[in-house]
């Protein structure tokens, strides 16, 4: 870790690393195979990311349970599936809305000179259906993330 202080970002040593907003791991098993298995190709660095809106103060115990010690790894707990095996870093955030959450969190990843230059996030699953409205095409094509408790 410490030989990477040296090295500089030029086009012949670029490899993407990866920030995967999943939520839940386990709520959303293909989103996390997807990213590992771009992660396994490139060599590189995925963390998986989750946003929780909502006041800090009112959700510290959910925060404290969706953090999962900032790591994910099959046959846990957290994510039971055994097969494929994934490994990765994981962190969860709190704030007053996605676009916030996504922006911490894209500042918050990674480990020394190494940060998360992609950002991955999963399709909404209603996607052929016609808005109702012009303000629900709107609030449709933001992110939705957990609902505070």
């Amino acid at each position: 870790m410490l030989r990477m202080r040296k090295y500089k970002t030029h086009v012949k040593n670029f490899r993407p690393n990866y920030l995967c907003l999943t939520g839940k791991p386990a709520d959303r098993p293909n989103l996390v195979y997807f990213a590992n298995i771009l992660r396994q190709s490139a060599h590189s660095l995925l963390v998986f990311g989750h946003v929780t809106a909502g006041s800090y103060k009112q959700n510290i115990q959910r925060y404290r349970d969706m953090h999962l010690d900032g790591y994910l790894q099959s046959g846990t707990e957290h994510f039971p599936n055994k097969e494929p095996k994934v490994k990765a870093f994981f962190d969860a955030v709190i704030a007053p809305d996605m676009r916030e959450g996504a922006q911490m969190l894209i500042q918050l990843s990674g480990l020394g000179n190494v940060k998360p230059n992609v950002v991955l996030m999963g399709m909404k699953t209603d996607w052929l259906k016609k808005p109702t409205s012009p303000t629900a095409a709107d609030e449709d094509s933001k992110v939705s993330p957990e609902k505070p408790a």
